[in-house]
């Protein structure tokens, strides 16, 4: 479990350099990868991190950090008042993400109207029922496959891993397409697993989750 923390981890701060376009994103992950320049406070998620000279605090939700005011890096704006989170807090940057489908755990519809993030272990044929209501019968929605981190175990990390061996034998023709049962195995057989539940620790996602593809907006279930 440990492993698997430390390897995706690894991943988040990788992906993120790359998927955060803008240039104060772009220094800030760089920085924070130099272990020189990143330290934890005493009994703390909380850490701080030096970049251009300036002391960052970055909290556990790293979407905002503070470096002289809070400063949202999803919508790239400073954070003046709890008006400004509110305003923004259903903006969700995918589009800006870069984010490669085939590097994804999917169901690889391609030019998708919707993503939506779904727990295959949590309930996941009643979820997909309120969303196909919700969508109104869509067709194109991007499923993708993760966990609730928070909750995350050795026991549902090896079901997740089962999971990930019959992706391919998912038929969302039926009603119920995910099985009610998965065997846990002790490794893999898709290595997307790893960059999906990245992404999901690092924007700290609870799935379900929708997003509006066209406007890049999250839409509650």
């Amino acid at each position: 479990m440990l492993k698997f923390a430390f390897g995706v981890l690894a991943l988040c701060f990788t992906w993120s350099n790359d998927a955060l376009a803008s240039e104060d994103a772009g220094i800030f992950f760089n920085q924070i990868k130099n272990t020189k320049n990143t330290f934890s406070l005493p009994d703390s998620k909380v850490l701080v991190s030096t970049v251009k000279n300036e002391q960052v605090v970055i909290l556990d939700n790293q979407r905002y950090v503070v470096k002289g005011k809070l400063y949202d890096l999803w919508s790239k704006s400073e954070v003046n008042s709890k008006d400004d989170i509110d305003k923004n807090k259903d903006f969700f940057p995918f589009s800006q993400l870069k984010l490669n489908a085939a590097k994804l755990l999917d169901n690889k519809v391609k030019n998708a109207d919707y993503a939506v993030f779904i727990d295959p272990l949590n309930n996941p044929n009643e979820t997909y029922k309120k969303v196909k209501n919700k969508l109104l019968g869509q067709k194109k929605i991007q499923l993708i496959y993760t966990v609730d981190v928070k909750s995350l175990n050795d026991e549902k990390l090896k079901r997740f891993f089962g999971f990930s061996c019959l992706i391919d034998k998912l038929d969302f023709t039926l009603e119920n397409p995910f099985p009610d049962n998965v065997i846990p195995h002790d490794s893999p057989c898709d290595d997307r697993i790893y960059n999906t539940t990245g992404i999901s620790m690092l924007l700290n996602i609870t799935p379900p989750l929708i997003i509006d593809l066209s406007k890049d907006k999250i839409i509650n279930l």
